[in-house]
């Protein structure tokens, strides 16, 4: 079933705070986050709607900064996914990045401004 315009603001409100986080691997039952290296999920409370014939697009509005990352090792950054708490929890929605990124020791990942892109289809 599609996700509707109408179920996207009740799941996904253009007035609320998520949490945006970074990735390695997801799937429709997990998604594997970063941990360590002073990584964290970064909160990110602005969000722009496009209305289109039958399908509204989500996607962020200005650029999405997270902090240095100090682990040792890079790591490789496959995957995106939205929650609504800073820890914990279950992805609201989820998706893999354009071009996939290596993060090293004092890379500041950043998501630039409507990148990441919901779309539901209205039913008919």
């Amino acid at each position: 079933m599609a996700l509707t315009a109408a179920a996207l603001e009740t799941l996904f409100a253009t007035s609320t705070s998520y949490y945006v986080a970074l990735g390695t691997a997801a799937s429709l039952s997990s998604f594997t986050e970063l941990s360590g290296g002073g990584y964290a999920r970064k909160a990110h409370a602005a969000w722009a709607t496009t209305l289109g014939v039958g399908s509204a697009t989500r996607t962020n509005n200005g650029a999405i900064v997270f902090d240095a990352f100090s682990q040792s090792v890079s790591v490789h950054v496959t995957h995106w996914a939205i929650f609504a708490a800073a820890e914990g929890g279950s992805a609201l929605v989820y998706g893999a990045l354009a071009s996939p990124v290596t993060i090293s020791v004092g890379d500041q990942p950043r998501v630039n401004d409507a990148t990441l892109r919901i779309t539901t289809v209205e039913e008919g």
